[in-house]
């Protein structure tokens, strides 16, 4: 993976007894004050949360997108 993708942590969920994978989630750091998350759940939805860091360290959700199918 380039470094210049930066993120921070990656998670693969499997299903063992499908021996398929379940959902996938990661972390990008895009600034030193902005981080995004992506969970994708397979078949059903993917969201990403960017969540910004204030001075105080304290951290809100300032945008969260959901793209939700049906197949």
């Amino acid at each position: 993976m380039p470094d210049s993708i930066k993120l921070v942590n990656w998670d693969v969920y499997v299903d063992p007894d499908a021996n398929r994978v379940k959902r996938i989630y990661m972390v990008k750091q895009q600034d030193k004050d902005t981080q995004l998350q992506l969970t994708w759940v397979t078949g059903k939805w993917c969201k990403i949360t960017t969540i910004v860091t204030d001075e105080k360290g304290g951290s809100t959700v300032k945008k969260e997108e959901k793209i939700t199918w049906d197949f």
